[in-house]
This record gives structure tokens, C-alpha cells and sequence, in this order.
């Protein structure tokens, strides 16, 4: 029996020992987290108020605004092949 693990476990590719590695270890530290749900909510609320402040500093909706002056460029998306005549 052991023979034919190890053989098993020297066909695998890489990439799917490192994939069956990270599926492991993450399976770990799922299971040694259940019986703590306290901690994982403080966790998860930690996690979204991080993002909350990220998204508050960087303001992500300066960088995607559609043009207010004249002078700025407006270029709208025009297709190619209309759709009536795709079909």
C-alpha cells in the first residue's frame, strides 16, 4: 500500500502538489477557526473597515468620472458591426 502512494505522489505535476498543499493548509486553519466565532466576526468587521478606510482615502470614483468641460475629450464607443446585422 505504501509503495503505491508514493508513487502516486511522485506523478503529480507541481502544480497540483502545490494545489493540493494550499487546499490542505487552508482546510487547517478553517477547521482550527470553527469553534471561535467571536473571533472571526471581529476578524471579518477588522477586514471590511480596512477596506472602508482604503476606499475612503483613495476615493476610487475621482479616477472614473465622465468628462465635465468642453474642452475635454469625449470619444463614445461605436461598434463596428450593428447589431442587425450580426444576426
Amino acid at each position: 500500500m505504501e509503495g503505491a502512494e508514493g508513487d502516486a505522489a511522485s506523478t503529480m505535476t507541481p502544480l497540483a502538489k502545490l494545489r493540493n498543499d494550499l487546499s490542505r493548509a487552508f482546510q487547517y486553519y478553517l477547521d482550527r477557526s470553527t469553534p471561535h466565532p467571536m473571533q472571526r466576526w471581529l476578524g471579518t468587521l477588522a477586514t471590511a473597515a480596512i477596506y472602508t478606510l482604503r476606499v475612503y482615502y483613495v476615493q476610487v470614483l475621482d479616477g472614473a468620472s465622465l468628462p465635465t468641460k468642453e474642452s475635454d475629450e469625449f470619444k463614445p464607443f461605436i461598434r463596428r458591426l450593428p447589431e442587425f446585422k450580426f444576426w
